[in-house]
Formats: C-alpha cells, structure tokens, sequence
C-alpha cells in the first residue's frame, strides 16, 4: 500500500520521488512548506481513521 501512494497508484511519480530523482528534495522550499501546511490534515485523517477502527472492536 505504501509503494503505491508512493508511486501514486502508478500513473504518475509523487512530487517527492520526482525531487528525490532530481537531488533537490532537502532543499525544495515550497515542498517543504506545503508538507507543514498539510500535516494537520494528515494527523487528522489519521485520528479519524483510528478512531473508528477502535469504534468497531466489540
């Protein structure tokens, strides 16, 4: 599953990959900016998805 949102299902190379091929992931500004802007949405769906896996236990 990792590899696969890696890659983005397969059609198109993640931004992140395209950077990393290129040499410029740790030092692509509005790369990382844009990771820190959306990580409150990552934890959030993260929480969400704990949340109700934790709800299905018996």
């Amino acid at each position: 599953m990792t590899f696969e949102f890696g890659l983005n299902r397969g059609r198109w190379p993640s931004p992140a990959v395209v950077l990393r091929l290129r040499g410029r992931l740790y030092t692509a500004r509005r790369f990382h900016r844009l990771m820190v802007w959306m990580a409150p949405a990552v934890v959030a769906i993260s929480g969400g998805w704990i949340t109700a896996e934790t709800g299905r236990r018996p």
